[in-house]
């Protein structure tokens, strides 16, 4: 759970880390899984998790949880190893964590230079997401941050990115899988496997 946490500490602003502490809690203390994940408090979150993919709701997991929060508190989203689902989803994503940030200024203009560049028909699949991330972290780094990614042990076939400054992404390289498999990890791991 250590593990966890700290995950949620790089990836939460301050108020949705005591939200989803509370959350947390009030789960690891629920005596009926399938209840919680029913309720009314937690349903605005759960419905962000795809059973067919997830498993079953008597099966809910802190990692599940901790990425049906930040999903709705627009702090990751999941994106397809093959790539995006709907246009933009990265780049939505990461504008809103900026604007998290106040970094309210981010040029997206080197995406348009990249798709003219990137020839879809050379590229093998899943290798044209790979390249936008790496992309998209090297003019973030411009900025002082970094791209990180969260691991819940249970995806193999996608990422769930978010963003954390040059400071944290120290930190982001330390954490290693706990007993649950949750894991945060660097681009440059994922770049390694590239």
């Amino acid at each position: 759970m250590e593990a966890l946490l700290l995950i949620a500490s790089l990836m939460l602003n301050k108020s949705n880390q005591v939200e989803f502490n509370s959350l947390l809690t009030e789960f690891n203390e629920s005596q009926n899984i399938k209840s919680f994940y029913h309720s009314a408090n937690v349903k605005k979150y759960t419905q962000h998790l795809d059973l067919d993919f997830w498993g079953d709701e008597d099966e809910l997991t802190n990692a599940q949880l901790l990425y049906a929060f930040s999903v709705e508190k627009k702090a990751a989203q999941f994106i397809d190893w093959k790539g995006e689902h709907e246009e933009n989803q990265l780049k939505s994503l990461i504008t809103n964590q900026l604007k998290e940030k106040n970094i309210h200024d981010f040029d997206w203009k080197f995406l348009k230079e990249f798709d003219k560049r990137v020839d879809l028909g050379e590229l093998e699949q899943g290798d044209y997401i790979i390249k936008k991330l790496i992309i998209v972290d090297k003019h973030l780094q411009k900025r002082g941050f970094r791209l990180a990614f969260f691991n819940p042990g249970e995806i193999w076939d996608g990422y769930i990115p978010f963003i954390v400054s040059e400071k944290q992404y120290d930190v982001v390289k330390t954490i290693r899988c706990d007993e649950h498999g949750n894991e945060c990890t660097s681009l440059s791991n994922i770049d390694d496997d590239f």
